[in-house]
């Protein structure tokens, strides 16, 4: 994981956390989501990396080589393919994937994750195609884009404007974990805690106050699913 060779790294030079963030040009908070493994550092945060110290790009994505580049550093020919990518239509995706190690996931607008069982074309922005070591064998997954406010309630875990992926099948409430809720107003990502005949929705941020859900008052189940992969914006 990135996030745990981040940490082998900074132990290693005697770096503090707080040091590792400013070289990268992030918030301490959002460095320690990385070597927690939950989220993924974004393009400019690792060019940030590699300009202030001397780690190996190539190791840090794949684990493979040495922690540290030599003087000839790597050529960017040598880089993984990255974990994913994105594309209007199923016939833009790069011809030198495997697809058979990559899952391909519609991005779709909330309200259409949160409502409908079956997703038709033309409900469907893009596709999101992300390696299936990023989610496993799941397999009733969508994914949709946070908006600037419901994004920014989920920060610094989930940052305004990401892209997350939601198993549908996935409904179990766990503590901690994030989940897709629908709401009267569309769909929402917060951690989630059952009370009585009540959902309560919990921020990240603690700027942003929890909502609390009558269900009794709903027809429907409200939660979508369980968040289980997100692409942080730069």
């Amino acid at each position: 994981m990135i996030g745990t060779r981040l940490r082998e790294y900074r132990l290693e030079k005697g770096l503090k956390s707080a040091e590792m963030a400013a070289r990268m040009g992030i918030s301490q908070g959002g460095y320690s989501g990385l070597e927690n493994n939950k989220s993924d550092p974004s393009a400019e945060s690792l060019k940030n990396l590699i300009k202030r110290t001397n780690i190996n790009l190539y190791w840090l994505l794949t684990g493979k080589g040495n922690p540290e580049r030599d003087k000839d550093g790597i050529s960017l020919n040598s880089l993984p393919r990255p974990a994913v990518t994105f594309v209007k239509n199923i016939k833009e995706i790069p011809s030198d994937i495997r697809i058979e190690e990559y899952v391909t996931i519609p991005l779709v607008a909330g309200s259409i994750a949160a409502g409908d069982p079956i997703i038709s074309e033309e409900m469907i922005e893009g596709w999101a195609v992300i390696q299936r070591s990023q989610v496993g064998k799941r397999e009733n997954l969508v994914a949709i884009k946070l908006d600037e406010k419901d994004g920014k309630s989920m920060e610094p875990l989930i940052r305004a404007g990401s892209m997350v992926a939601i198993d549908r099948e996935d409904k179990e409430i766990v503590k901690g974990k994030p989940f897709a809720v629908r709401t009267s107003w569309g769909c929402t990502v917060k951690f989630i805690k059952r009370a009585a005949d009540a959902l309560i929705l919990i921020p990240q941020n603690k700027d942003y106050e929890p909502e609390i859900l009558d269900l009794g008052d709903l027809s429907y189940d409200p939660i979508v699913g369980r968040v289980i992969w997100n692409w942080q914006t730069f």
